[in-house]
């Protein structure tokens, strides 16, 4: 009878994807039990240390209060505020480090990922603060607190003042427009649609993302300058090279680290493996699973993949219009850090909603990371209708216009089909379990 009562209590925690007894925090034992935390790490890391974690961070805010803040002058205040900024940042993720909950990746550590959330945590309270300022202040903020080079107007480069791929004329290169197009940028489209490929783990899928993102400069191009970009820009430089390299070496990583055999025990070191490849292997994950979507399998997985590709896209986009909107230069350390940060969110709330999706929504939670993402977004975009008002304003091109009727219209014919694909698998379901009932 205990045994009953506690199955009706008990629920499946989405963060740790084990059954336990309905409560927010996991104790590190039932971790430990279910074989969530591997045993190839020294026995003191499974020890909670809370005490001398607390002496610890105490220690260090006590030595940082007295030798980084700054006697009273004209600049103290700001100077302190920025220094106060980053130890609040540092209190809370070393405090999530310790207390929140475990996500579904275990690799290097789990408390690595810990403080990924955490990080995110601080990372919505930043949003927040600004949501309730206004434009001027949010500006001067930046400008006094963070950076004396934030809160000025940026000048805006165009990538298609000359579509000349070939220049005779030039007494630098006779290919001066395509060599001039090669920047920093090329590596960073490079790296960012590997770590992508890591992330989304099916190659048709990061494919399909890295053009429909072209497509969204295309479409928005008009209100964001940096946009405009020559035909071989697009195709070349951008889905051929950059991207879609990127995507190839993801994708072989992506498969190098599913054939990996993989053994966690501490007792037992792999003989074959030398000392640099046992320290590889402890920040690759135990069980690399390659993602298959399975897009069109069902009417709700195919709108939760379109969900999918429409938050990866937003995420991206929100990069650009808001370093548009708050005047932050595009190799300011402000984008980076988001753009870092990002990518670990992602790393870990694409996994979860993968299971997520995979579960059918089943009557689980929705996991912390996946949830705290959602939450960051929306707040970016709230922000930027806030401080956009009357700046949007010019209308799309017809072309654009007409294209974006044409995708949705085959999204409609999609989903009606689906749907009715669905309708006649539970039809053809009821029938055969009215045979089997007849037939017993």
């Amino acid at each position: 009878m205990v045994d009953k009562e506690r199955k009706s209590k008990a629920t499946t925690d989405a963060s740790t994807q084990t059954e336990v007894i309905a409560r927010d925090w996991v104790p590190t034992h039932l971790l430990r039990h279910f074989s969530l935390e591997s045993e190839a790490y020294p026995r003191f890391l499974y020890k909670s240390h809370t005490l001398i974690l607390l002496g610890v961070i105490v220690i260090i805010l006590a030595i940082a209060a007295n030798t980084q803040s700054l006697p009273p002058s004209a600049t103290s205040f700001a100077q302190n505020s920025k220094t106060s900024i980053k130890y609040i940042a540092f209190s809370i993720c070393f405090f999530g480090m310790i207390y929140l909950p475990n996500t579904l990746f275990q690799r290097p550590h789990p408390a690595v990922w810990r403080v990924i959330l955490a990080a995110s945590v601080f990372y919505l309270g930043v949003l927040v603060f600004i949501l309730f300022q206004n434009k001027p202040d949010v500006l001067r903020f930046f400008h006094d607190v963070i950076d004396p080079n934030l809160g000025s107007p940026l000048p805006e480069k165009s990538y298609a003042d000359d579509c000349r791929l070939y220049t005779p004329e030039n007494t630098t290169s006779r290919f001066f427009n395509f060599i001039d197009a090669l920047d920093f940028y090329i590596l960073a489209h490079f790296f960012g649609w590997w770590v992508k490929m890591l992330v989304v783990r099916d190659w048709k899928l990061c494919m399909f993302l890295s053009i429909f993102f072209e497509w969204l400069e295309i479409t928005f191009r008009h209100w964001l300058p940096n946009f405009w970009e020559c035909w071989w820009d697009h195709v070349i430089l951008d889905i051929l090279v950059c991207n879609g390299l990127g995507i190839l070496c993801g994708h072989f990583t992506v498969k190098w680290l599913q054939m990996k055999e993989y053994r966690w025990r501490r007792q037992m070191k792999q003989p074959n493996l030398n000392s640099v490849q046992n320290l590889v292997s402890f920040f690759k994950e135990a069980h690399f699973d390659k993602t298959d979507w399975h897009m069109f399998s069902s009417t709700k997985r195919f709108l939760a993949v379109i969900w999918y590709v429409i938050l990866v896209n937003i995420v991206d986009l929100s990069n650009f219009f808001n370093k548009y909107i708050l005047w932050i230069p595009a190799n300011h350390n402000i984008l980076l850090y988001r753009v870092l940060l990002w990518a670990f969110i992602s790393l870990v709330s694409t996994r979860e909603y993968y299971e997520y999706i995979t579960s059918d929504f089943d009557g689980r939670r929705i996991p912390a990371q996946l949830w705290i993402a959602h939450l960051c977004i929306f707040i970016e975009y709230i922000i930027l209708f806030k401080f956009t008002q009357n700046e949007f304003v010019k209308p799309f091109p017809n072309y654009v216009s007409y294209t974006w009727l044409v995708i949705f219209i085959i999204l409609g014919v999609a989903t009606v089909f689906l749907l009715i694909k669905d309708a006649r698998r539970k039809l053809k379901e009821r029938k055969q379990k009215q045979i089997k009932e007849k037939s017993s």
